[in-house]
Formats: structure tokens, sequence, C-alpha cells
């Protein structure tokens, strides 16, 4: 009930909620399960002393009877047993066997249904689903042949000791009647010959619940031994599942007491961090010290990723990229055209490509990209952007004043930008006639949302 009100609950949380349920009751909510548990626990002791006489009377048994013309081979008078297919798979892999082991001779059996099972996960849901029609129909003709042979079973069991055909009312009783007054041997091979044949509890076929009703019940094909019923006080976790914490320090009784485990001075043996970082070679001189250093790490080096002509039409197309607006930093970046930290060099990979006349603002461009653009009708317009500036850029929301953007902070820069033939923005042919819409020239203060 717990699980139903609670799904996905864990079973060990459950039973604490059964007990702290259990301890709210009142003594006469309590009454009816007391009741209920001692009724139980007088069928468990007259279980136990049933299965005490049973194996009693199986260890004083020291003769066999002789054998009678009814104690034939249980295989030749009954028949084959039934098998049964777990899945629609092992009938393919069934028919596919032979062929299998035709096509690559030398295979084992493990080899061959290995095979067999990657290229069942090849085949297309049309084709599992004419495995699946016919795996039905099987399991109908497994119950059929379940009901058969339990009845030639029960058949056999009649004439090994004589008995009657039993009617449907004395079934269970006729059973245990016949257990009874059976052999040592008959009762033994009985036993080897129905003990595992079928799974009753797992399947829930007609002929499996025709089985569970007339065989759970005898002792020729199970004999259980009795239990007690799962209380709270047995729940246990599995050996091993929970570790405790080692304790240090309580004592020399404790094994890690004293020094705790850490033994008798040295750096090992002292509390807190003072053990050497890495590099630390005892005293002598690092090797990060011994040799000298060359170069140097250029702090204002720009790493500018690249963007080709061809990838900016197939953006257009899939209708990620509109070219009747300035292509910015900002458009690339919000259509993942390119992830880029300092900025975008325009190159001409796939200019044949290239189709669309576009209007594009990038950090850097070259000669032959600048070049397709142009001869379409459009426009490439080199802007530079500092860390600050690209970051306003991109995350407006981020700033309630958007700051005006840095001119190019190297002489190289600003010589660059300054290019006409680089169509840098500050080149007087590039600003007279168009203005960069990603460069802030003045501070913007953004309107409060």
């Amino acid at each position: 009930a717990i699980k139903e009100e609670f799904p996905g609950i864990h079973w060990k949380r459950a039973a604490q909620v059964s007990y702290i349920r259990w301890n709210a009751l009142s003594e006469e909510e309590r009454q009816p399960f007391k009741d209920c548990y001692d009724v139980l626990m007088k069928q468990y002791e007259i279980d136990v002393a049933a299965y005490d006489a049973r194996k009693e009377a199986s260890l004083l048994t020291n003769s066999e009877p002789e054998p009678t013309q009814s104690d034939e081979e249980p295989e030749r008078v009954l028949g084959p047993k039934p098998t049964r297919m777990n899945r629609s798979r092992d009938l393919y892999c069934r028919e596919n066997a032979q062929r299998r082991r035709g096509e690559n001779p030398g295979l084992s059996d493990k080899d061959v249904r290995m095979g067999l099972t990657n290229l069942w996960e090849c085949i297309t849901k049309e084709g599992r689903h004419l495995y699946a029609v016919r795996f039905i129909a099987l399991l109908k003709s497994y119950d059929a042949d379940v009901v058969a042979y339990f009845k030639r079973a029960r058949a056999f069991l009649i004439s090994a000791h004589g008995q009657q055909e039993p009617s449907e009312s004395s079934d269970g009783e006729m059973l245990k009647s016949s257990v009874q007054r059976a052999s040592a041997s008959a009762l033994a091979q009985l036993q080897r010959q129905f003990s595992g044949r079928f799974s009753l509890s797992s399947s829930k076929t007609i002929g499996s619940r025709f089985l569970s009703t007339h065989v759970a019940d005898s002792t020729v094909f199970r004999v259980a031994r009795p239990t007690l019923a799962l209380a709270l006080n047995g729940l246990r976790d599995n050996r091993g599942a929970r570790k405790l914490k080692k304790r240090v320090g309580r004592g020399h009784g404790s094994g890690h007491g004293k020094t705790c485990g850490r033994g008798h001075k040295g750096q090992n043996s002292r509390a807190g961090n003072g053990k050497p970082g890495p590099g630390f070679e005892g005293g002598q001189t690092p090797l990060t010290q011994v040799f000298p250093k060359r170069g140097f790490k250029n702090a204002l080096r720009r790493e500018l990723q690249p963007l080709n002509l061809d990838r900016i039409q197939h953006f257009i197309n899939t209708g990620r990229l509109d070219p009747s607006k300035p292509i910015t930093l900002r458009e690339i970046y919000r259509s993942n055209l390119v992830r880029f930290t300092d900025g975008v060099s325009l190159l001409a990979r796939g200019s044949h490509v290239l189709s669309t006349p576009i209007t594009i603002e990038v950090s850097r461009a070259s000669e032959a990209a600048i070049k397709r653009v142009e001869a379409l009708g459009g426009r490439v317009v080199c802007v530079y952007h500092n860390r600050l500036a690209l970051r306003a850029l991109l995350h407006p929301h981020k700033f309630a004043v958007l700051p005006k953007s840095a001119m190019p902070m190297t002489a190289k820069l600003r010589k660059a930008y300054s290019d006409p033939a680089r169509r840098g923005f500050l080149a007087p042919e590039i600003s007279q006639v168009y203005t960069p819409t990603s460069f802030n020239f003045e501070r913007v203060e953004q309107a409060k949302a």
C-alpha cells in the first residue's frame, strides 16, 4: 500500500514508514494483526513438524522396492518435454543458425549466437514485427503442449501406483495420497523428471496457470522448507554494503590510538598542510630554476577563429542568418555560426558557393574573401573589439550602461584598421559611406526592464 501511495520509494524507506505507522496504531487497531500473526505462527509450527516427519521418513528408508511394469522411464512414457523460447530474437537465431554456420565454417556456437544477435539489432521494426507475430503463435502452441504434457504426467503418476482417474474436486488430495504411498525410487525419479521444468512464478500463460494450480501443492514437484514471515527487525543490508568510518585517537585498544597510524616523528606525522609543493626537490635547486628562460608570451595576442564563405551561405539557406541585415559578431555568435573568444577572421574557402550579397562586420578578412563578397554587391568591414567591447556586444543584458568601444591599442593595429585595402572601419573611404553597428562610439544607457 505504501509503494502504491509513494511510487518509486525505496523498500527500506517503505519499511520505516510502515514501522512509524504501526507505532501510531492503538491497541484495538493492532489486535487484528496480532490474531493473524498467531494463526500464521501455528501454521508455521505445523509445517515444520510435517517437514521434519518427511525428512526423518526419507532418512529411515533404506530398502528399495522391486521395479514394476509401471516404473518405466518417464522420458519414454511422457514423450518430449515442451520447450519455450523467451523472445522473438531466439526464433530468428534458431532459423538462421544453420545458414550462419554454412557461411562461416569453424565458428563456435557462441560466435554464431553473437553474430546473429548483432544482425538482429540491424533489422527494421517492420521486419521484427513478422517474427513477433510468429513468436506469439509459438507461445500459444507451447501453452497447449504444457497442458497435454501435464495430463500425461498425471496419468503416468496414477498408473505407477495403481490409482484411479481422480475427479476435479479431489485432484489435490489424490496427488498427496499417491505421493505418500510412492516408493523412494519412484519419488526421486519423478522429482528429477518434473523439478525445474517450468518457470511457474514468472510465466503468465494459460498453461502455466493450469500447472500452478495442480502442481504447486504436490511434494512430488516441489518440497519447500517453511520460512518465517518478513519482519521489520529482520531487515539487514547486504554484507559489506555499509563501511564504517575509520575513527582514530580513541585509545590504544582500538588499534588507532596514540600516533593514530602516523608513526613517530617525520614529515608525514606533522599536523597541518606542511607537505612541500610540486617541484620541490628536497632542498636541491629545482629543475625549473636550473635552466634559463627564453622568449615571452604576448599579452595582447588575439586568437581569431576562421569563418569561410561556404558556411555563411549554408546558414543563409537554412534560415539561420538574415542577409537583409548586417551580419555582426553578435549574429555570428547567436546563430552558432562559429565559436570565438577574441574575434573572427573571414576566409575565402568555398567562395564559389556564396551567391547572396551580404554586409558583414568581422575582425579581419582575407583579400580573396573581400573580392568575392564585393563582386556580389555586398560589403566587408573590419571592426576592432577589445575584451570589454566584445562582451558588451554579445551579452548586453549584463550592462546597465553599454561602455564606449575602445580604439585599437597598438600602432600596428591602428595601421591595420585604418587601411582601406583591408577594409578597416577607421579608413576615411569606409567611415564616410558606412558606420559599423557593432561599434559604440559613445556610452549608451539602456532602458530598465
